[in-house]
């Protein structure tokens, strides 16, 4: 099987791959297929392996360890005097030896305690970082894993989850500031972990291959898992609704809803309608309150070359799509706010989805924008504010975005501020609504990176830190002289978000279960487990 897809794709001068979930990278000239479809990049021509684990009948982490290399010759063209003044690599990390696949925040114990930066690589460790007025610190090195670590999410200020290639998921708490121990291992027969997901403070939920486990902490016994659920085919994507629902997409085209009802994770609701595998999943939601379930919305994006709009209904107590939007290769999107997200596009290109009304006022999207800076693949969106994103991918860069004044187009629209709503009219008819046009610009290029830039995060409010597989972390400077990007109120900021994740797990859990017996009963489940 690897003879027959090396074949294919030798003959192109560029392959890019189409996923959307966590990418996997080898060296500079090789990549990990694990998609079910390959696409040429910089051409018009597209070569589909639609379904991969049922075209050459095997389970996905069977074709994901025997299809491990596919050489292509390299066509990225790098240059080095693209980058932008606003935005200035002010520290530069080497201590890894590895790719460097993710990077988190984790939130000091105490109030005064400054958050820690943690990274997981190919060289088998994670690395616990601390800024200093020096610089940054390498303060320790985990290396319990014994593969390549893949992933890595935090719980709490003293609790994260790592998974690593060959199937094991460590948790880890911590002992005294950055000094962190091992307290579960734990080992999966079906192959790599790809998705990890928080519940509580004290709980999480991983997906391996068409598997989705939950684990719970308790006092005396330790780490449990307390339900396993499962899909009929590949688990793709996983997402939580702050530990209320658990979404999980899968190549056999439905999205599995979880709930936790009766303190047991039991099936909710399969929501169906794709027409193919759903690669990805994100879920937009109000900062203030998100436990209003009728302003949140999840989006579900598919091979199908549909994006759809999932709005829960409080009186039939149920999810329902509630709008779908055809796109070009859409492979993954962020939520830029309760009314923009942000797409990419395996032609590697950017689209900006905006919500609107029709006539009827229903909820409709809309891609009012299309933004072309990469000449490959985009790996990860990192969401700055609601005025600004970054983008890093396969040609070596990341690519910061920023969203200027709306202003009015028409042809009266001479003095007319960005606040107005209408434009007066010459005679004494009503006045003449005009429209607002946003306006994404490219703003810089960070290309001090020498290989793929895969993974990017925000550490605070004017740093950005990118990784990739140069082996190296890079720290940003944002914006010194353009502070307008980052001025927002519906983005969460790093002080929320270490707020959030220290919120305590009683409060939140006994509130959740009362809100789902509410909106649950034991009819909602299935008669079994799986689909």
């Amino acid at each position: 099987m690897l003879h027959v897809l090396k074949g294919c794709l030798m003959e192109f001068s560029g392959v890019g791959m189409n996923q959307g979930a966590q990418v996997n990278y080898l060296d500079s000239d090789a990549v990990i297929r694990s998609a079910f479809r390959f696409r040429k990049v910089n051409t018009n021509s597209v070569l589909y392996v639609l379904n991969a684990q049922r075209t050459f009948g095997c389970t996905l982490p069977m074709l994901k360890r025997q299809v491990e290399v596919l050489r292509c010759k390299r066509i990225f063209s790098v240059s080095s005097n693209n980058t932008d003044s606003s935005v200035l690599a002010k520290e530069i990390l080497t201590e890894h030896t590895g790719k460097i696949r993710r990077m988190i925040v984790v939130p000091g114990i105490e109030k005064n305690e400054s958050p820690s930066l943690i990274s997981c690589s190919d060289d088998c460790s994670l690395r616990v970082w601390v800024k200093t007025v020096k610089g940054w610190v390498c303060r320790n090195e985990l290396r319990d894993h014994i593969d390549e670590v893949y992933g890595v999410e935090v719980l709490s200020p003293s609790v994260m989850v790592s998974c690593a290639q060959g199937g094991d998921v460590k948790v880890w708490e911590r002992i005294f500031q950055e000094q962190w121990r091992c307290v579960k291992t734990i080992s999966n027969a079906e192959g790599i972990v790809d998705h990890l997901t928080r519940l509580d403070s004290d709980s999480f939920s991983y997906a391996c291959h068409n598997k989705i486990k939950f684990y719970k902490s308790f006092p005396v016994v330790g780490w449990r898992c307390v339900r396993e659920l499962s899909h009929t085919d590949t688990v793709t994507g996983l997402v939580s609704l702050m530990g209320m629902f658990v979404f999980s997409s899968s190549v056999d085209q439905s999205i599995g809803v979880w709930g936790e009802i009766k303190k047991r994770w039991s099936p909710v609701q399969y929501l169906t309608g794709h027409t193919d595998s759903v690669e990805s999943l994100e879920i937009l939601k109000p900062y203030d309150n998100v436990l209003e379930l009728v302003q949140c919305r999840l989006v579900s994006v598919s091979i199908d070359f549909t994006l759809r709009f999932w709005k829960f209904d409080c009186r039939m107590n149920r999810w329902f799509s509630s709008y779908s939007l055809t796109h070009n290769g859409v492979t993954q999107c962020k939520s830029l706010g309760m009314d923009r997200l942000v797409a990419a596009s395996d032609e590697n290109e950017i689209c900006i989805i905006k919500k609107q009304y029709d006539a009827s006022n229903h909820e409709k999207w809309e891609i009012v924008q299309v933004l072309d800076g990469h000449e490959a693949l985009i790996n990860s969106i990192t969401i700055i504010s609601s005025r600004c994103f970054i983008t890093c991918s396969l040609d070596w860069s990341a690519v910061v975005w920023g969203r200027r004044e709306p202003r009015f187009i028409g042809a009266a629209n001479i003095g007319i501020k960005a606040s107005d709503s209408v434009v007066p009219s010459t005679s004494d008819a009503e006045p003449i609504p005009q429209e607002k046009k946003d306006e994404w610009e490219k703003i810089a290029g960070l290309e001090k990176h020498v290989n793929e830039v895969i993974y990017g995060l925000k550490f605070s409010e004017m740093e950005f830190l990118s990784c990739g597989a140069d082996k190296k972390i890079i720290e940003w400077d944002i914006f010194p002289s353009a502070p307008e990007y980052l001025e927002h109120k519906d983005a969460l900021s790093i002080q929320e978000v270490a707020s959030d994740i220290t919120t305590s797990s009683d409060s939140t859990s006994s509130s959740t279960s009362y809100r789902f017996g509410q909106l649950f009963s034991d009819e909602s489940t299935s008669s079994t487990d799986s689909q």
